[in-house]
C-alpha cells in the first residue's frame, strides 16, 4: 500500500509477471533486475532442473525484459546479451558493489588462528567451474596441513576435495546478507575459479 517503485529480480514465474502488469496498471513504477544470462545457460546447469534454465521460465523472463519500464544488470556484456533476447526496453548497467560500513570493522576484527583459510561462495551454476581449482587444493592441503577450505553455497564435498582432506572442508548452505562480512572475513584467500563462457564471461 503507498510503494511508488516495484524491483522484480530475476523473475521467471507467469503470476508473478502478472502482479507486475497490475501494479504498472495503478501507476507503479516496475524494475526487472537481472544478474545472470539466463539465456546462454551452461549445459550442466540446465540438466540441474534450475527453474530460470526451462524453456517456459526464459519465455516469462523475455516478457519480463519487454514490460519493465527499466531493466538493470550489472555488466555492461550482459546488457548487450539482454538486448539480443529481442524488443528489450530501457536497460541500465549498475554494477555489483558492497558496503565498506558492513565489511571493513568485520576484517579488523580477525586475529591469527595459525590456519590459512582458503574460501569460495558459489550457486549451482558454478559446479562447472570446480574442476579448474579442484586438483590445485588438493596439491596445496597435501603441502600444507594448516590449510583449510570453506564453501558457502551450493558446493557440495565432492566438487571441490578429495576424500582425504574431507577433515579440514566446511560446507555452509546459503547464509544471510549480514552474516556474510563476519564469515568471510576469516578467509585469507578467496576462489573465484571461472571458465570462458557466455555465461562467466557476463
Amino acid at each position: 500500500e503507498g510503494a511508488d517503485l516495484f524491483i522484480f529480480q530475476c523473475c521467471c514465474q507467469a503470476p508473478i509477471f502478472a502482479a507486475m502488469k497490475q501494479a504498472q496498471r495503478r501507476g507503479i513504477a516496475c524494475i526487472f533486475e537481472i544478474d545472470d544470462d539466463w539465456f546462454s545457460v551452461p549445459h550442466i546447469f540446465t540438466k540441474n532442473g534450475t527453474d530460470q534454465a526451462q524453456p517456459q521460465s526464459l519465455e516469462i523472463m523475455k516478457q519480463f525484459l519487454e514490460n519493465a519500464d527499466l531493466v538493470t544488470c550489472a555488466t555492461r556484456p550482459l546488457a548487450e546479451s539482454l538486448l539480443r533476447t529481442g524488443n528489450v526496453g530501457e536497460i541500465r548497467v549498475i554494477p555489483n558493489c558492497v558496503s565498506g560500513e558492513q565489511w571493513i570493522p568485520e576484517l579488523r576484527k580477525r586475529k591469527p588462528d595459525g590456519f590459512i583459510q582458503i574460501g569460495w561462495m558459489a550457486s549451482m551454476s558454478h559446479i562447472h567451474d570446480a574442476p579448474m581449482v579442484k586438483e590445485a587444493m588438493a596439491k596445496i592441503m597435501d603441502a600444507y596441513s594448516n590449510v583449510v577450505l570453506h564453501t558457502i553455497g551450493s558446493l557440495r564435498p565432492e566438487h571441490i576435495v578429495y576424500d582425504r582432506h574431507l577433515k579440514r572442508l566446511k560446507c555452509d548452505n546459503w547464509l544471510p546478507y549480514n552474516a556474510l562480512p563476519g564469515v568471510m572475513a576469516n578467509w585469507d584467500i578467496g576462489l573465484c575459479p571461472l571458465t570462458r563462457g557466455d555465461w562467466n564471461d557476463s
